[in-house]
């Protein structure tokens, strides 16, 4: 099966690891403000005839909002394209995102340890987007290269399709952190001594390898999972 890299030769990076094989041979890719709020004493003049009238208790200051936890908090959209669909809302267009998310970092550490296990069963990917990371790991073992790294999801919108039951996500994905090792030789290996593994690609600063990512889920029971990843032909993130 065609692995992630095939579909995006010559794109400024990608997050999986067939993106990462292609791109490792290749060569490498080029406090807080705290504000201080000062309080101002007014002052009044009392004057010696009558005695002014009692002043009204201050108001109470209101209560502030309880403000979202991170994980409560949505990621930004990503700029819709009239080809994605209409953008869809509410409940499971968040949680399909959030399911992506968990794709992302179950394929991360597949291609981590070389072990399908993160996503062995279908609680996350099932057709081609489960085959894509078999395909991937198939390749970084015969290589003898491994990932280190995760990517990030910067931004993430969620579209209606056609067919029911199911959802686009688009998602841009930061791939900076990512690199990609290539082991010693086995048989060279002196007892005792662990080799150095070689770096084929480096990590760069944060923002540096962004693309846009779009994935199909697929409603099963209560759950969404991923059915197939593909990728725009224009893949810049901010357009």
């Amino acid at each position: 099966m065609q692995s992630r890299w095939a579909a995006v030769v010559g794109a400024a990076s990608v997050a999986l690891a067939g993106t990462i094989l292609a791109t490792a041979s290749g060569g490498n890719p080029p406090a807080d403000q705290v504000t201080s709020v000062g309080v101002a004493a007014a002052l009044a003049t009392v004057s010696a005839s009558p005695p002014p009238p009692p002043a009204l208790p201050p108001s109470p200051s209101p209560s502030p909002s309880p403000s979202a936890s991170p994980a409560e908090r949505a990621l930004p959209a990503v700029k819709a394209r009239a080809e994605w669909g209409t953008p869809a809302e509410g409940g499971p267009a968040a949680q399909a995102i959030q399911v992506v998310g968990e794709f992302l970092a179950a394929a991360d550490a597949a291609y981590a340890t070389l072990e399908l296990a993160p996503i062995k069963d279908d609680k996350l990917a099932i057709g081609s987007a489960r085959g894509e990371v078999q395909a991937g790991l198939q390749e970084l073992a015969a290589a003898q290269r491994r990932q280190v790294g995760t990517v990030t999801v910067t931004k993430a919108s969620a579209f209606t399709q056609k067919q029911p039951h199911r959802l686009l996500v688009v998602a841009c994905l930061d791939s900076s952190a990512v690199q990609v090792v290539q082991d010693g030789d086995a048989t060279e290996q002196r007892p005792g001594v662990r080799s150095t593994p070689h770096v084929l690609r480096s990590a760069a600063p944060a923002g540096t390898r962004l693309d846009l990512h779009e994935f199909v889920l697929q409603e099963t029971g209560k759950r969404w999972v991923v059915l197939s990843h593909a990728m725009p032909i224009d893949t810049r993130c901010e357009r």
